[in-house]
């Protein structure tokens, strides 16, 4: 039998402009703190557009998407708007996508991260990340040590600023560096704060 349990953290209400706007990355680079998530809006993608452009209009500058949602077509024509309509430029924003689910091999990383470019409208993303170290589709022969190698590919054709990983563990991580010629400047893990 399963227990579920909920903890509860107590953070203290500070003033906002102590906090940083960004964090500094091992590979140099500077990633916003807060990112505006698009996990779950795949059933309004009617509105997903329009909550973006109110995001970065109300001073979001990291987008966080991924093949797997199946929205990046409507992150990309709300990036479309707000640089075409001068909000931004295209180097205030930190565009994040994840690798697509069904890519189990180095092979199928740079096809993928195309067809995303192709749909968030860019010529390359801020952070391209491993979605997981699971087989979540059941992929024969899924190896995320290939996958990664190719996530160093697509940094070294300058598709993508950063690479990173999204929801690996301690061993996962230790494969990786172990094997590895590029360290992940980031492991996305999901938390969610109800305020």
């Amino acid at each position: 039998m399963y227990r579920i349990l909920y903890f509860l953290v107590i953070v203290p209400v500070i003033n906002a402009d102590v906090l940083p706007k960004s964090v500094l990355l091992n590979d140099g680079k500077r990633m916003p703190i807060v990112s505006f998530g698009t996990l779950g809006k795949t059933q309004e993608l009617d509105i997903l557009k329009t909550a973006v452009i109110q995001a970065i209009e109300s001073g979001f500058r990291q987008i966080d998407t991924a093949a797997a949602y199946k929205n990046e077509e409507q992150v990309g024509d709300a990036i479309l708007d707000v640089i075409s309509r001068g909000i931004v430029t295209r180097e205030e924003l930190w565009i994040t996508t994840k690798l697509n689910l069904d890519v189990g091999n180095k092979e199928g990383v740079l096809p993928a991260l195309q067809e995303s470019l192709k749909k968030l409208k860019l010529d390359y993303v801020d952070l391209y990340l491993v979605h997981s170290p699971e087989n979540l589709v059941l992929i024969p022969e899924y190896d995320y040590l290939s996958v990664w190698k190719g996530l160093e590919d697509v940094k070294k054709l300058n598709l993508t600023r950063s690479i990173g990983v999204s929801n690996f563990n301690s061993t996962d991580i230790m494969r990786i560096l172990a094997n590895s010629e590029i360290v992940p400047s980031v492991n996305e893990i999901e938390v969610k704060l109800f305020i």
